[in-house]
């Protein structure tokens, strides 16, 4: 059986989560694609995906190179797990520029019929937006407190009571 994400009935079973790392990116920049299984199943995909660009109200996919391949490696996805990898866009015939995209995979569930598009959707930007600095200030933000937490987790340990 195969479902677009979009169409009901959307099984509980297959509950996934497909997501870039961020909401925007520099024209250039390689995405970061992380996919979640919330679901109690095991999920099955391949390095495959394709690349869509919003235009005159609908997607329109972006086509690869001639001979350009992917590797044939079979993700296994356990319940609770997740999997995350760059996508390069060098394979593609045009260079992505400015506008709304999403990166479009298909996944399965193992030991059943079942198959899905999911989509994960960004905006790549030609410069620097407010949302795009706000957002890798937090990231390093949150990294510095996790690293303080942890020093000081240590230095509490070691301290004599």
């Amino acid at each position: 059986m195969f479902l677009d994400y979009h169409s009901k009935p959307v099984v509980a079973a297959f509950d996934v989560e497909m997501r870039t790392g961020r909401a925007e990116y520099l024209q250039g920049e390689d995405p970061m694609l992380i996919i979640r299984n919330r679901g109690p199943n095991t999920v099955t995909f391949g390095y495959y995906y394709w690349l869509q660009r919003y235009q005159d109200g609908e997607w329109v996919t972006i086509p690869f190179k001639e001979n350009v391949g992917f590797p044939a490696w079979l993700m296994i996805l356990k319940p609770g797990g997740f999997y995350r990898y760059r996508i390069h866009f060098g394979g593609l015939t045009e260079v992505p520029s400015e506008g709304r995209y999403r990166i479009a995979k298909e996944l399965s569930i193992e030991d059943m019929d079942l198959t899905l598009i999911k989509y994960a959707e960004f905006y790549i930007r030609s410069s620097w937006s407010y949302r795009m600095v706000w957002d890798r200030f937090r990231l390093h933000i949150g990294m510095t407190v996790s690293v303080l937490i942890v020093v000081i987790t240590i230095l509490m340990r070691r301290r004599p009571m």
